[in-house]
């Protein structure tokens, strides 16, 4: 909202300056009231539709015609901020895509957000392409630094389902001596959630290993042509070689 009406604000003295007279107060007044109330009317949208979010229920996708309230505590706005920190996206624009741990300018007109393994999916295919075409030894650097990456990845997506089981097993009544029942109604819906978390992560990784699997093939690929190649080209020295010395006398 602030943001909002900073611009407002600027977008205003544009226009004085452009018609080089001053507004009075009283319309000035009048000519901000519009677009103001505009913009904290939609402020207040948003803010109520994510207060309905962080209590809304995680059950609203198998009935987004019925969703319900339930009584939720701070533990359970962890377990969203952690999903929502885990499930970042990245800003994707074709400037990037040889290097994707390099977000690019965010304000370009043709950036959008994709998943962090669709980033490396496309880097994958685009090395796959050049690897068919035109083999060559420069390209070993980068799949070197994509087997790199991915096995970062894959090592992070390991610590947040660690962490979300961890997390769900402090959470859990059983683990302790004395419980209560608020803690009892609390952690059907941090379970829930926490295992819905899991189940995402779970398929992340395993889309994660299988592009790992994917870059691995992809290198040997590439180091077998480069074989091919070098030992064609050999020959064809030993043929040029040979023919040199026994024809050049003549």
């Amino acid at each position: 909202m602030f943001v909002l009406a900073c611009d407002f604000m600027v977008k205003a003295e544009k226009t004085m300056r452009k018609e080089r007279k001053a507004l009075d107060a009283r319309k000035f007044r009048d000519y901000l009231k519009r677009p103001l109330n505009k913009i904290v009317l939609s402020a207040q949208k948003d803010l109520e539709q994510a207060k309905v979010d962080m209590i809304l229920a995680s059950r609203t996708e198998s009935r987004p015609a019925a969703a319900t309230l339930a009584s939720i505590g701070p533990e359970f706005i962890i377990a969203v901020i952690s999903n929502g920190l885990f499930s970042r996206k990245l800003k994707y624009t074709p400037s990037n895509l040889v290097s994707p741990n390099r977000n690019g300018d965010a304000h370009d007109a043709d950036a959008k957000d994709v998943d962090v393994g669709e980033v490396y999916k496309m880097c994958a295919n685009k090395l796959q392409l050049q690897v068919n075409q035109r083999p060559q030894k420069r390209l070993l650097p980068d799949i070197y630094a994509l087997e790199e990456e991915l096995d970062i990845l894959l090592r992070l997506n390991h610590w947040q389902r660690k962490f979300c089981s961890d997390f769900l097993r402090v959470l859990d009544p059983a683990s302790y001596r004395i419980t209560t029942k608020s803690r009892i109604s609390f952690f059907r819906n941090e379970r829930y959630y926490l295992l819905r978390t899991m189940q995402r992560l779970e398929f992340r990784g395993s889309e994660l290993h299988s592009l790992q699997r994917r870059t691995e093939k992809l290198r040997d690929q590439l180091q077998q042509s480069i074989e091919i190649e070098e030992e064609s080209h050999g020959k064809a020295i030993r043929v040029f070689t040979f023919v040199t010395i026994f024809f050049l006398p003549l």
